[in-house]
């Protein structure tokens, strides 16, 4: 007679190879999203002066999702600092009052300097939160189903013809 072996840590194991593996086509979403919209001169910027804040695409970085207690989260954005440059994106992303948007005879008075702000983190999380969240639900399904190993397309969502 065999002994009774249980399945629990097994079954574990991959329900946390489903979860990474969601939250990794998850994010990727909006994280192409916030790409493509910083590169160019679709970047940081009013329109009014110059083309955006050069680079800015090439500063977007994202981690391979961790495990934290109730599962995984992964991150992205922008590496400004790391890479030694002031954190220009940061200004436009959460706003900041603009010295040179502002009319000449009102320059020597801060209260009057115009404020200007350019997110598109946040929004790129807003438009996208149902695609995230079948992404992550398809991902999640074929991974703990064996169908499939965890995705390495960009979109997971995506149809393919």
């Amino acid at each position: 007679m065999t002994a009774w072996r249980s399945n629990l840590p097994s079954g574990k194991a991959a329900l946390r190879r489903a979860d990474r593996a969601g939250v990794q086509a998850a994010i990727t979403i909006p994280f192409n999203q916030v790409r493509e919209r910083l590169s160019g001169s679709k970047g940081y910027t009013s329109g009014d002066f110059s083309q955006g804040v050069d680079g800015s695409a090439s500063l977007l970085a994202k981690t391979d999702p961790e495990q934290i207690v109730g599962g995984h989260i992964a991150r992205f954005g922008m590496q400004a600092m790391k890479a030694g440059l002031p954190p220009y994106p940061l200004f436009w992303e959460i706003g900041h009052r603009n010295v040179f948007m502002t009319p000449p005879g009102d320059r020597g008075d801060k209260n009057k300097w115009t404020f200007v702000r350019v997110p598109i983190f946040v929004p790129a999380m807003h438009e996208n939160a149902e695609r995230m969240a079948d992404a992550y639900r398809a991902t999640f399904a074929r991974v703990l189903s064996g169908a499939a190993p965890p995705p390495t397309d960009p979109d997971p969502t995506r149809e393919v013809a």
